[in-house]
């Protein structure tokens, strides 16, 4: 029975290590989710970050920077604007809106 044992153990080490390389890549592969699909958050920061360092923080390129994001619970990803964004994060929409959704995105105002 001794002589048995061996080859089991190293059976079943050998099919833990293949379970771990198949998850591992269907990790890296994208199998465990959309890469759209993101938080408030993070669709956020990402306008944000088009708006420092592309459009210099320029606040009349604001209606015109758009992030492809699928929000849980939408069914297919759409373009968001950043004053959509800039208003779901709080920003009052008022006569300074450019400018206070700017300022939001960490540009000096």
């Amino acid at each position: 029975m001794k002589g048995l044992s061996l080859p089991i153990e190293m059976i079943v080490i050998v099919a833990v290590a293949v379970l771990v390389l198949v998850v591992i890549s269907a990790f890296f592969v994208g199998g465990f989710g959309s890469s759209t699909q993101m938080t408030l958050e993070q669709a956020f920061q990402s306008a944000c970050n088009n708006l420092r360092t592309v459009k210099n923080c320029d606040k009349n390129e604001i209606p015109n920077i758009q992030v492809k994001v699928q929000f849980p619970g939408e069914a297919e990803p759409g373009f968001h604007k950043l004053a959509e964004l800039c208003m779901k994060k709080g920003v009052p929409n008022s006569f300074n809106f450019a400018i206070e959704c700017a300022k939001a995105c960490g540009c000096p105002y």
